[in-house]
């Protein structure tokens, strides 16, 4: 097995709904211009109590490992620090929530950006789905069922950039 040149630590908590969205959207299938070798994702599950397979994860890719904190803590630090230590990539990077969905070329951008210095610190923009911010639009009555009418209509999954 070669070494990764880029490791994704992936942390959730009770998010068996969000969570194969977001690995989906770093998976080999929907990342472009970047080799499932050339990265890793790692995700830990800081101890939800909502019953959920990790397991179902591994199978939309080779480069996809899951862990399940034990003895988890309301803060995600410790399950941070758990997947830096599996972490085997030159660079890390790290989502706090795992509710997140990556643009296409997020991970291939984040090694070119990587070159530009030798101990590089990258950042990406948030964008929310749904008409606002979130807290405003929660307010308006979007949820999940309407968050999931929205995702299902623009097919993401065929063409991720339908996001955007």
């Amino acid at each position: 097995m070669s070494t990764p040149r880029l490791s994704v630590i992936v942390i959730g908590y009770n998010m068996a709904r969000e969570l194969p969205r977001t690995v989906r959207s770093l998976s080999p299938a929907l990342q472009r211009d970047i080799s499932a070798d050339d990265y890793e994702i790692i995700v830990i599950d800081n101890g939800s109590t909502q019953d959920f397979e990790l397991e179902q994860l591994q199978r939309l890719g080779d480069n996809i490992r899951t862990h399940r904190m034990l003895d988890a803590t309301p803060s995600p630090v410790p399950a941070i620090n758990h997947g830096l230590a599996l972490a085997r990539g030159g660079l890390i990077g790290v989502l706090i929530d795992g509710a997140r969905m990556a643009s296409p070329r997020l991970l291939a951008t984040a090694l070119d950006a990587a070159r530009l210095h030798g101990r590089p610190v990258i950042g990406t923009l948030a964008f929310h789905l749904g008409p606002d911010v979130q807290g405003k639009s929660v307010e308006r009555g979007y949820c999940q069922d309407a968050e999931d009418r929205l995702l299902d209509s623009v097919d993401w999954a065929a063409d991720p950039y339908r996001l955007f």
